[in-house]
């Protein structure tokens, strides 16, 4: 299962489907066909949540782009980081650990002349 492959959906097209469910829901007397409605109106509703939420990568990078300038030596960090998630050489976990260290350390980390 980790050959799945994945497919775009259009935002407007979704609601659309999500929309029709939930007439068919709301006009089903069959209690069986509503809980079967639900369910797939349920897993509709979690994926888009996922698809919706960014990745690590992303959050990383944005990051990466925000403190290009005022803070480079975080922004050189995140640089490293992000290359590490991109080529696979971490978990996501460890990712994440890295990433929140050196975001709480952002305000440590600069130097005073």
């Amino acid at each position: 299962m980790k050959d799945q492959k994945c497919i775009d959906i259009d935002r407007k097209s979704a609601e659309k489907i999500l929309s029709q469910l939930n007439e068919i829901k709301i006009v089903c007397a069959d209690k069986g066909i509503k809980s079967k409605v639900e369910k797939i109106i349920d897993l509709a509703n979690n994926e888009i949540a996922i698809k919706m939420e960014p990745s690590l990568e992303d959050v990383v990078y944005d990051k990466m782009k925000e403190t290009k300038i005022s803070n480079p030596d975080l922004s050189s960090k995140l640089y490293i980081l992000y290359r590490k998630i991109t080529q696979g050489k971490i978990s996501e976990e460890e990712a994440k650990e890295m990433y929140e260290t050196y975001i709480m350390m952002e305000g440590f980390d600069k130097m005073v002349w």
